[in-house]
């Protein structure tokens, strides 16, 4: 039950990252050096999600 709530929690994380952190990277009006920073920083929160559902789901030994 503890990993679905992970999974959906991650899961919707995700959903609002990709829709805060690449919009305004993409669409921001602002200087390249801004829209830059901007991607890094949704890159890194990328990374630090794919790292959650990795340690959520790895199969534990037994």
């Amino acid at each position: 039950m503890k990993r679905i709530i992970w999974n959906v929690f991650l899961t919707l994380f995700l959903v609002l990252v990709s829709i805060f952190g690449l919009g305004p990277s993409l669409f921001a009006d602002g200087t390249n050096t801004e829209r830059m920073y901007t991607l890094i920083i949704v890159a890194i929160l990328y990374l630090l999600l794919i790292a959650g559902f990795y340690f959520v789901n790895r199969k534990k030994p037994k």
